[in-house]
């Protein structure tokens, strides 16, 4: 009987490029990879609830700057025009709402679930999480998820 002698590994040549290299695996970015989005609904204070887009102008009668696109548009009454025309933008991430106050009158600002209230700076994109209530002239809402 003839004993086992094991082959040398045959030499494979450095791989010319990344993708050549089929020992490893790298992760990339895209659509495919990402982490699933909360849906996420605000509701006014007269009780009336909406499902958030990604880009939302929120005022008595919201216009976009030049070349601004927005997907959604909330008019909130405001009969007392502590609301500003175009008083907040809101873009939503999935994990919550950057809210940036759009230089209005009366400003804006945030009280988040454990009771801390924060003024808003005007032009700030500022984090709000669900669970917050977001102040804006004498109007507010919540900010929940679906």
């Amino acid at each position: 009987s003839q004993a086992f002698q094991p082959q040398p590994a045959a030499t494979q040549p450095a791989p010319s490029h990344p993708d050549d290299d089929h020992d490893r695996t790298q992760m990339r970015g895209g659509a495919a990879y990402s982490a699933p989005v909360a849906v996420l609904r605000i509701k006014l204070d007269d009780g009336r609830d909406f499902q958030l887009d990604r880009s939302v102008l929120v005022g008595r009668n919201p216009v976009g700057q030049a070349g601004e696109q927005q997907s959604q548009v909330l008019a909130v009454a405001d009969p007392g025009r502590s609301i500003s025309k175009t008083h907040l933008h809101l873009l939503t991430d999935g994990a919550g709402i950057w809210v940036t106050d759009r230089n209005s009158t009366n400003g804006s600002a945030v009280t988040t679930p454990d009771g801390q209230r924060t003024p808003l700076q005007p032009g700030v994109p500022a984090f709000v999480s669900p669970g917050s209530t977001v102040h804006f002239g004498d109007r507010s809402f919540h900010l929940g998820q679906a």
